[in-house]
């Protein structure tokens, strides 16, 4: 039985989305936000295509810690080129 509902975020070459309240769509086997523009497949990190990484997890707060630290690897990604 899967989870009902997660809370997911995404990172890819546009930026960081998220992090998302979701619901499990049965029909679809897959997880969506409530707008239907963001899903993610698998709780979990998941890299789905070549430059995204998803996260997906049922505790809010470990994915609001997961945003935070690629946040901060983005900062200092920033501090680190300019």
């Amino acid at each position: 039985m899967k989870t009902k509902i997660v809370y997911g975020a995404t990172i890819n070459l546009n930026g960081l989305c998220g992090p998302y309240k979701m619901r499990y769509n049965d029909d679809l086997d897959e997880y969506y936000d409530a707008t239907g523009n963001f899903s993610v497949k698998q709780v979990g990190e998941h890299n789905p295509f070549c430059g995204i990484i998803t996260f997906a997890s049922a505790s809010k707060t470990k994915t609001q810690t997961w945003v935070m630290g690629i946040k901060a690897t983005m900062k200092m990604l920033k501090n680190w080129c300019s």
